[in-house]
């Protein structure tokens, strides 16, 4: 049986660093010197999730000139927002920006989410989460460090990302949390892809018993296909829209007197692979639910154009 699955790809990037000329870089040795961030990374700034108990700057167990929180502890069953706030030197919140949220779930189960969530106009370039039983992660002389590089999980994006996410199981307790992130004006590319419109060579056709015939449509010329997309047209039966074929063309061949549909698909085949879902099984409302959940700049014309294939009379 052919096959075509729907295959999501995803993209390792690179470290990339990105604050404010005004914020200095706290290297992973608190011992080595802060650097100043060059003129490429101006119009960024260090952020982390407000939680007003938990202050760095008022806490005589630290020995950090950092200012941020830690968040916690928390117990099971805990499932809160905070505010992720950027630039709040000496963790005055009156001189940052808010820039974003932070949603922790942390189940009764022991499992345990953690959502970074931008606002309009802002972007994630690094995100750096600590997990953990005490309230700061140690260095190696067993003294207390909140430099992010010391968190323990991590993500980049060199382009910059409206949120992020880190799952963690089988925790138990009450744990702390420490959400850093470097957050720059951002805004997210426009997905501007369109299948555009069919129209049926015609919307019936007459098929012989056990001979195979022909049907096509014509593309109206309204498609918009961005450089490195592909077109598909697919064609399905029924009233669930199943998913009988594939073409590069609006044209099938077809052995069956039943009604068909003739749809287009535009695509990025970097991040959607259409390598086997099950003929026969899979629906086009399938794939629309793929395009949609992972907010994949794809077009699918769903309702496509409907063309009849009868038996001939005699």
């Amino acid at each position: 049986m052919k096959k075509f699955m729907l295959v999501l790809l995803f993209t390792s990037f690179a470290f990339m660093s990105c604050e404010t000329e005004e914020v200095l870089v706290e290297p992973e040795n608190e011992n080595l010197p802060s650097r100043q961030l060059s003129k490429e990374e101006k119009g960024c700034e260090t952020a982390f999730a407000y939680y007003e108990k938990g202050s760095f700057c008022d806490d005589n167990d630290l020995k950090s000139n950092r200012w941020g929180w830690y968040i916690g502890p928390l117990s099971e069953g805990t499932n809160d927002t905070y505010e992720i706030y950027a630039g709040a030197g000496k963790c005055d919140i009156n001189k940052g920006e808010l820039v974003g949220t932070l949603d922790v779930n942390y189940g009764e189960d022991g499992n345990l989410s953690v959502n970074y969530n931008a606002f309009d106009g802002y972007g994630f370039f690094e995100t750096h989460l600590y997990v953990g039983e005490e309230k700061y992660p140690r260095k190696r002389n067993g003294e207390y460090t909140v430099a992010p590089g010391q968190y323990g999980n991590s993500n980049s994006f060199p382009d910059g990302s409206s949120s992020d996410s880190f799952e963690f199981e089988d925790l138990s307790g009450g744990i702390y949390i420490i959400a850093h992130a470097v957050v720059c004006d951002f805004e997210e590319e426009k997905c501007e892809v369109d299948a555009g419109s069919l129209i049926p060579d015609s919307e019936k056709v007459c098929i012989k018993s056990e001979e195979d015939t022909y049907i096509s449509a014509t593309s109206v010329g309204d498609a918009l296909v961005p450089d490195g997309f592909e077109v598909l047209y697919v064609l399905t039966i029924g009233d669930d829209f199943t998913l009988v074929d594939v073409s590069d063309t609006p044209s099938f061949v077809v052995n069956e007197a039943t009604r068909y549909r003739i749809h287009t698909l535009v695509y990025d085949p970097n991040t959607l692979d259409l390598s086997g879902v099950d003929f026969g099984v899979t629906t086009a409302a399938d794939i629309l639910a793929i395009i949609l959940k992972y907010e994949l700049c794809a077009s699918l014309d769903a309702e496509g154009v409907r063309i009849y294939v009868e038996k001939c009379e005699s």
